[in-house]
């Protein structure tokens, strides 16, 4: 099982993609995360000591949209880890 979520980002100005991409760029390497994939549009980041992805994306037809995202490798049942035995 995964934990899945996203946030839209509205009413980013076209010109400001590129300056918001790269403050969550930065803010995601200080939290430990690696850069996986990046292109113009799209950046897709890794933690690897706990397995968590995280990316942000332009909206593509909507224009002064970006998306962002996280992703869990897996949840346990009611949340928390089961006692070892």
């Amino acid at each position: 099982m995964m934990a899945v979520t996203s946030r839209f980002l509205r009413g980013i100005p076209v010109d400001q993609h590129t300056a918001t991409f790269d403050a969550f760029r930065a803010h995601m390497l200080k939290a430990g995360f690696e850069v996986t994939s990046s292109s113009s549009d799209a950046v897709f980041f890794k933690n690897p000591k706990d397995g968590f992805t995280a990316s942000i994306d332009d909206g593509g037809d909507w224009t002064t949209t970006l998306t962002i995202g996280f992703v869990s490798p897996c949840v346990w049942p009611n949340g928390t880890k089961p006692p070892a035995g």
